[in-house]
């Protein structure tokens, strides 16, 4: 008996995979086949620039490279993002499948930084398509967004970004897309391997900096901190750390360049630098944008640095008001004992709790202001957000990582921005809003 249901199970899902197949016939006989509508994306490669800012030589914002697989009924994608002029790195992979039971084309991607899309293709032309979809973060919320692909000519396609505002679409960005001669778009970097080590006597030196002014640095003014080289026994390395102030703009991308010279101002190393990260809120007036850029050398000769040139190339900004209302202070404890020679203060600029695609969990949302009152700078700082009953009893914990060995210091008198999420369970945490911020640790 069990036997013959077995067959008959498999019976019925060859079954339904012949209809499947049936309907896809059908559908390539009966009407224009929509994927055959997408098969031009997957001739070579595209580049992807921004429209915002034509006029600028490195508005590419990365690549995008097209596969057809199983006999033209699934095109894989993957999008490439680049980390400086000439490096790019895979942030998203994706697929567009035929539905054929529905008729309508199916797209889901997944990123490099924990964030999903599944969506729907409509209005699937020789002219182009649009695609609407749901994003999942990896907090938990889900948020609905649009794009639409409107095919300039067979090598250039526009592409218009909208987010839903809960009423209406509304215009986030716009990008062009062109087609280039290359079908590969990224390579990793093989390095050749140096086996000779160099010993060095220890020591440090100051590199005076000189920061370019130009029409993209405007409403920004650079505070230094430190320039120099340390001379360990096998390596060196070059820092820089300071700050941009930012003045009456908002920045929501910013990217640097910094260029080593010696004393005849022979180009000995540059380093490419992203001040901002895409998934990072924008910085507005009086913000101070931190800045750290190591260059560390080993198994190469010592360089005589004596000269560091920084140069905006890259940057997204609009105007705003000088000023802008200063967020609420918000409390905190000490979960030791201050140490001597830190002082910190800390405003909310925003907070938000929302529904979670998570069953039976909340997203809560905040983005703070820490500022380093203090005469030393914090190499280090961690926070931890307590969550309470209403017995206050502490019933969950969160910590966050403000400043690590790898993130730029905050420096005396400067403000650090710092946002986070959390997923909240509803059985757990009745009410989002009864926490407390205690300051974990501070380095200095």
């Amino acid at each position: 008996m069990n036997t013959t249901w077995k067959i008959q199970k498999k019976m019925h899902w060859f079954f339904a995979l012949y209809v499947a197949l049936v309907c896809q016939t059908a559908i390539a006989q009966t009407e224009v086949d929509p994927m055959s509508h997408l098969q031009f994306l997957a001739s070579n490669k595209w580049i992807i620039k921004d429209k915002m800012q034509q006029s600028s030589k490195t508005t590419n914002t990365g690549e995008v490279v097209f596969t057809l697989a199983l006999d033209k009924r699934i095109i894989n994608f993957t999008r490439y993002y680049y980390l400086g002029t000439n490096d790019l790195r895979p942030g998203t992979k994706g697929t567009l499948a035929l539905n054929p039971f529905l008729g309508k084309i199916k797209q889901f991607t997944f990123s490099d930084d924990g964030q999903t899309t599944e969506g729907v293709l409509s209005e699937v032309t020789k002219k182009g398509f649009t695609i609407e979809y749901d994003k999942f973060l990896p907090d938990g919320q889900k948020v609905k967004g649009k794009e639409v692909f409107k095919k300039k000519s067979q090598g250039v396609i526009e592409v218009k970004r909208f987010s839903w505002n809960g009423n209406q679409w509304q215009a986030v960005s716009a990008f062009l897309w062109t087609r280039n001669s290359k079908k590969v778009a990224y390579k990793p970097v093989t390095k050749t391997i140096n086996t000779k080590k160099y010993t060095f006597e220890t020591r440090e030196w100051d590199v005076p900096l000189k920061v370019v002014v130009n029409k993209k640095s405007e409403g920004l003014v650079f505070k230094p901190y430190t320039s120099g080289v340390d001379v360990y026994r096998h390596s060196y390395a070059y820092e820089l750390v300071g700050s941009f102030k930012v003045n009456k703009m908002i920045v929501s991308k910013l990217q640097l360049k910094l260029e080593l010279f010696d004393k005849a101002d022979k180009l000995l190393f540059t380093k490419n630098y992203n001040a901002i990260s895409f998934l990072f809120p924008s910085y507005r007036s009086g913000d101070d944008i931190p800045i750290k850029i190591l260059k560390y050398v080993k198994d190469q000769p010592l360089a005589a640095i004596a000269k560091a040139k920084l140069s905006v190339q890259t940057i997204s900004k609009v105007a705003a008001p000088e000023k802008f209302e200063p967020s609420e202070k918000v409390e905190f404890t000490w979960g030791t004992s201050q140490p001597a020679n830190a002082a910190i203060e800390i405003r909310g600029r925003q907070n938000s709790v929302s529904k979670s695609y998570r069953k039976g969990y909340r997203s809560y949302k905040f983005l703070l202001e820490i500022k380093n009152t203090g005469k030393l700078l914090f190499k280090g700082l961690t926070l931890r957000f307590e969550w309470f009953n209403d017995q206050n009893e502490v019933i969950f914990t969160k910590k966050c990582y403000v400043v690590t060995i790898l993130s730029p210091h905050i420096l005396p008198g400067t403000m650090r921005l710092y946002s986070s999420s959390v997923l909240l369970s509803d059985a757990k945490v009745k009410n989002p809003g009864r926490y407390r911020i205690v300051v974990d640790s501070v380095t200095l």
